[in-house]
């Protein structure tokens, strides 16, 4: 049996599309062959519009027919409400939505939407046993309704205990009188810092599902169309839903936005999450009829793919501990993981503080109210630990004055919210140039910590040197890290973007020496790590199998510090070049590849 298995999803509008004649289905059954896919999800609801039961029935039974397994979906937006679009009757009984801009999600406070969507829901469950819900089971709805029956809560609030209301009663619990064994799934969407403002809740709702499926269709980094999303979200966001939710099985992408690298790295940042279930959104003309580009490489990494997910199943992430608890405000450091990830940062993330405490811990301003936060930090300290702090957590705590002192930024200390952009940067007493300005928003005043490296802002007419990194060391041995480093703020996110990684994080833009000045802070808390520019990932585990990772469009060396592999490893993926020296070898590797080395 394989240890990377494919399914994919058929939106309503291609069920009837492709479920009407002989042909079509013959084409269809063949396409999942052909791409060693399992299973095929063939959705019941998509936009207001609902599948032909008959189309529904052809395609099921011709799947099954051929060894793959079936099921059923629903995304539940009801497109535009188009008999009312630009009037003012969105209270009608005739809406589904409210008042919300996206003009796609539905408003959970209508009695009328709820009964649609378990009379859909209940149509489905009686056609197929199992059946998962793609990720827009949420809501920006503020209308009278809503508003009334949020009361004295938070929107985020609201939202929360309105989906999980709704996930118990019209999907789950409807489905059940229908179909009592029928398996149910939850999808999570990508936009992990986003989910609980529009009411995905993850601490609640994985309990109501036999099984959670998360996005990892993060597209194309340099364009605004979904988002700047950093392909290191995948990766990390399979890691903390997958700690999060013991029920996680699988991951899901699509080619909107993609070339054919993004596109598979989209399946190599799934497997190196921990999924073995990958589903391809979605069967269309433009991924799977014509000659496209997405599958055809998707297949030949396929044996690479397996190679990497059969090697990795009897292992685990290593790194940097990353608390990052449910449903957090994420302050100032939205999505950071996915920017830190991007220079190297071997991140593992958990939702709870660790029983053991690491030798190497992450902190972001997700973690600002956790009144746990300080005393975890000294003890971590205390026991010889490294932490890593973000300047957006240290302004937060700035009456703190315990974790300011662990940070080296007591007393008169600080750390202040001041937009400025780097321009050039020094390391010790060398400048460093850079072509790329880098957007900062922290401006760093330590007491005791050293720098470790600063970058420079004209203001005034003149170079003001601002701290990036600083060290503060303790008689423990142990030390504490603060990165000058920023996600998304709550400002950043414009109208046609809520939810993705709105702005390129700018630790991706620092030069190289800075980002190597952080690495050797990693592998000193590590024992072991590597030098690399940006836009290059590193995934070791606990079997000492490290999977590197590179996004950019020229051939990388990475060195090692320490030894992280033997001086006998070998590159299990055919793409990189072993270069052996002193201790461990270098890598070289070329444009858009990953090597495992082990």
């Amino acid at each position: 049996m394989p240890s990377v298995n494919y399914s994919v999803f058929m939106t309503a509008q291609n069920v009837d599309r492709y479920g009407k004649t002989a042909e079509d289905i013959a084409q269809v059954v063949s396409d999942l062959k052909d791409i060693g896919a399992g299973m095929v999800f063939l959705e019941v609801w998509r936009g207001a519009m609902q599948a032909k039961r008959e189309c529904l029935i052809a395609l099921r039974d011709a799947c099954e027919a051929a060894d793959i397994e079936t099921g059923t979906g629903i995304m539940p937006v009801r497109g535009r409400d188009i008999i009312l679009d630009g009037s003012t009757q969105w209270d009608s009984d005739q809406a589904l939505g409210g008042n919300s801009r996206w003009g796609a999600d539905l408003c959970y406070s209508r009695p009328w939407t709820r009964q649609t969507l378990k009379d859909t829901m209940q149509f489905g469950a009686g056609l197929f046993d199992t059946f998962i819900i793609d990720d827009a089971l949420c809501t920006q709805c503020t209308c009278p309704r809503c508003r009334e029956n949020k009361g004295d809560r938070s929107w985020s609030q609201f939202r929360c205990d309105l989906l999980v209301d709704v996930s118990h009663e019209e999907l789950v619990a409807a489905c059940r009188e229908v179909n009592p064994n029928i398996k149910m799934i939850l999808k999570f969407p990508q936009w992990y810092d986003r989910l609980h403002e529009y009411g995905y809740d993850t601490e609640r709702q994985p309990a109501l599902f036999d099984a959670t499926w998360i996005g990892t269709e993060t597209r194309d980094p340099d364009t605004p169309e979904f988002g700047h999303v950093p392909q290191y979200e995948g990766a990390f966001n399979v890691r903390w839903h997958g700690e999060a939710e013991p029920n996680l099985e699988g991951s899901w992408f699509d080619s909107y936005d993609c070339d054919s690298a993004i596109y598979v790295e989209q399946a190599y940042q799934s497997v190196l999450g921990g999924s073995r279930q990958l589903t391809l959104f979605c069967y269309d003309k433009r991924l799977f009829r014509g000659n496209g580009p997405y599958l055809s490489a998707l297949k030949t990494s396929q044996p690479r793919l397996e190679t990497l997910g059969a090697r990795l199943d009897s292992q685990t992430p290593v790194g940097i501990t990353t608390v990052r608890p449910h449903n957090p405000v994420p302050g100032a450091d939205g999505y950071v993981f996915d920017g830190l990830g991007m220079i190297g940062f071997p991140l593992v993330p958990t939702a709870e503080w660790p029983q053991e405490h690491p030798s190497a811990l992450l902190v972001t301003s997700h973690l600002a109210d956790d009144p746990n936060l300080t005393t975890y930090v000294s003890e971590v300290v205390s026991k010889g630990g490294t932490v890593f702090v973000t300047a957006a957590l240290l302004e937060l705590k700035d009456t703190d004055e315990e974790f300011k002192t662990l940070a080296g930024y007591g007393e008169d200390g600080w750390a202040q919210s001041t937009p400025w952009t780097a321009t050039t940067w020094t390391v010790g007493d060398q400048q460093i140039g850079s072509d790329t300005p880098a957007s900062m928003r922290f401006d760093l005043r330590p007491s005791t910590a050293e720098v470790l490296a600063h970058g420079g802002a004209t203001a005034h007419w003149r170079t003001e040197w601002i701290p990036v990194v600083t060290w503060k060391e303790h008689e423990s041995g142990g030390a504490v890290v603060v990165l000058n480093v920023c996600g998304a703020d709550s400002g950043d996110f414009p109208m046609h973007e809520t939810l993705n990684v709105p702005i390129v994080l700018s630790m991706q833009l620092y030069p190289t020496r800075v980002i190597n000045v952080m690495q050797q802070q990693i592998a000193q808390a590590l024992g072991c790590g590597f030098l690399t520019p940006a836009k290059v990932a590193v995934y070791p585990f606990s079997g000492g199998d490290v999977v590197i990772q590179n996004f950019t469009d020229t051939t990388v060396t990475v060195t090692p510090i320490g030894e992280p592999f033997a001086a006998d490893a070998k590159e299990h993926l055919g793409f990189a070049d072993l270069v052996a020296g002193e201790g461990s070898p270098s890598l070289s590797l070329p444009p858009r590849t990953a090597a495992l080395v082990g």
